[in-house]
């Protein structure tokens, strides 16, 4: 798949060249801010304080704002062309949103055995959103952001993320008899009681487990797929949860603490290894729905 064209080689040349721009623009900024803090000090030493300390705000905001910006344009062409390429270039069929995200109530409500209660996410952020089928398994997924909105007398207003990264949800339409939860431990700490152990230690150590009906986990959890879950965690970009429903669907939620497809430290990157990084997130999402398919009916 690596030597398959995403895009046509027009499209492709176009984007390399936006992308040299940007990079450039970027770097603009950041000789325009340093040149700022450089004239501001100056300018306090010269004991023009209030002039030094309006050029460093009206500066150094600015260029922050210019820099992001210039960032935004460049993802919004990667979403016109790049992006749907990857994800055409793989899945059967697929629906892409830069702006939508899984619903925000069903994300809000499952418990996925995190070290918080579903109850205090307040505001569930979200984007990137797609929705496709890959070998007959529907599924959707998007980057995620759960946040505690603090409201104390005593505190600041201020917004606390519980939570970053993406948010899978896969319909193999293979009903269970009652849900199961995979809890990724903390240090070896369980977040509750009640976890239900397996007799694979290895497994043990990575995860607790959770559902009403342990006859149901050990229907679930075979030796297979223990190793698949502890070598997919192993090799995921966090840590990862899962959450198996009785109606055959299967949420999990990775905690990369990044965004698939961004521009981070733009500076550092090179056209080739930017597309190669959106192929690789990209099929990550088709191995893991390929690797619980074949887990759950093997």
């Amino acid at each position: 798949m690596n030597k398959k064209k995403l895009i046509s080689s027009e499209k492709d040349e176009e984007l390399r060249k936006r992308f040299k721009k940007t990079k450039l623009k970027d770097k603009i900024y950041k000789i325009i801010g340093i040149l700022t803090l450089i004239i501001s000090v100056f300018m306090f030493y010269k004991g023009n304080g209030f002039a030094g300390s309006i050029l460093l705000l009206v500066g150094l905001i600015g260029c922050l704002l210019a820099s992001l910006l210039n960032k935004s344009h460049f993802k919004n062409a990667l979403s016109v062309d790049l992006i749907p390429g990857a994800f055409k270039s793989i899945f059967d069929n697929f629906d892409y949103r830069p702006k939508g995200c899984i619903d925000k109530d069903i994300i809000s409500s499952t418990d996925m055995g995190f070290p918080f209660s579903t109850g205090t996410i307040d505001i569930v952020k979200g984007d990137d959103f797609v929705k496709g089928s890959y070998h007959g398994v529907e599924f959707e997924a998007c980057n995620v952001d759960l946040q505690r909105r603090d409201t104390s007398d005593t505190a600041e207003y201020n917004d606390d993320s519980l939570f970053i990264g993406q948010w899978i949800v896969c319909d193999f339409k293979k009903r269970l008899s009652a849900d199961v939860i995979l809890s990724k431990n903390k240090k070896n700490v369980r977040i509750r009681n009640g976890n239900i152990e397996t007799d694979n230690d290895e497994f043990n150590e990575y995860y607790s487990v959770y559902s009403d009906n342990a006859e149901e986990v050990l229907h679930l959890l075979t030796p297979h797929m223990m190793k698949f879950i502890v070598s997919m965690d192993k090799n995921a970009w966090g840590d990862t949860y899962f959450h198996f429903l009785k109606n055959g669907k299967v949420h999990v939620a990775i905690e990369s603490n990044r965004d698939l497809f961004e521009l981070d430290k733009i500076a550092h990157q090179d056209y080739d290894r930017l597309t190669e990084q959106i192929k690789e997130e990209v099929r990550y999402i088709a191995f893991l729905i390929n690797k619980l398919k074949h887990s759950l009916f093997n």
